[in-house]
């Protein structure tokens, strides 16, 4: 594309928190500038996330399959139970703008302890959310619930490995609403057939959209979202208004409003 385009590409403005789709060098190296929306999606993309934990661990397509095919079971006090936010650890990794959204939220469930793992201490924000800086291992070792909110780098590819899936509870649920290759998912999807976790809540997956008869479509104890965290009414509106914003700034020399480059 930015060679088909030529001299008259100016700017890219990209809707979405991430750019690792962008050529980021190649288009700072023709002095094209480079913008992207952070922030205005950091809501959706955070009740997503919670979204995506209460109906990993409350069996809500379970549930929902179960009245579709007539297998509802009455007055069985077992049934359909699993682990509650209520009193449990949660941990978060990366705690950016979608990172605290999900903390502030997640506190509201009466959980024990909040802990996180984050390339930087945010004091300030961590103090304000009563949020415990932690190594990555003891995160994964304490929590009952990891949310992955981190970007892609050569640094954070496949940081969710098998090693780490063995330090995690085995009735740990993950949720990852990030990048697909923060997890290297062959990875997962043993620990999860394994049982070495206890389940995952998926908006990313590597490749998007995941061939047919993917390992992870067999799998009870998985809930898939097709990236589509960011999907609401509001945050999508906000995202093209930015892009535009930044897009005219670009085009009248003037400073853009969330520059990458």
């Amino acid at each position: 594309m930015i060679n088909a385009a030529g001299k008259q590409l100016k700017v890219v403005g990209s809707m979405g928190a991430g750019y690792d789709h962008l050529d980021v060098e190649k288009l700072k190296q023709r002095k094209i500038k480079v913008s992207n929306t952070p922030n205005v999606l950091s809501c959706a993309v955070a009740d997503m996330a919670i979204g995506l934990a209460l109906a990993v661990s409350r069996n809500i397509l379970h549930g929902h399959n179960a009245i579709l095919e007539n297998k509802w079971i009455v007055n069985h006090p077992a049934w359909m139970c699993g682990p509650s936010l209520e009193g449990s650890t949660v941990g978060i990794v990366g705690l950016g703008a979608i990172g605290s959204k999900i903390a502030r939220r997640i506190r509201t469930f009466d959980i024990n302890q909040l802990l996180y793992n984050n390339r930087h201490q945010h004091p300030d924000v961590a103090g304000d959310l009563e949020a415990k800086y932690v190594p990555l291992d003891q995160l994964l070792a304490e929590s009952d619930f990891v949310f992955l909110t981190i970007p892609i780098t050569s640094e954070t590819r496949h940081l969710l490995n098998l090693d780490k899936f063995k330090r995690m509870k085995s009735t740990s649920i993950l949720i990852n609403v990030a990048r697909g290759e923060v997890v290297n998912q062959d990875d997962l999807v043993t620990a999860l057939q394994t049982k070495m976790i206890g389940g995952a809540g998926l908006d990313v997956m590597t490749p998007e959209p995941l061939p047919p008869n993917h390992p992870l479509f067999k799998l009870p104890n998985v809930v898939l979202s097709p990236h589509v965290s960011g999907a609401t009414y509001r945050a999508r509106e906000a995202m093209a208004v930015l892009a535009a914003e930044n897009i005219c700034n670009a085009l009248n020399n003037l400073q853009l409003l969330t520059p990458i480059c």
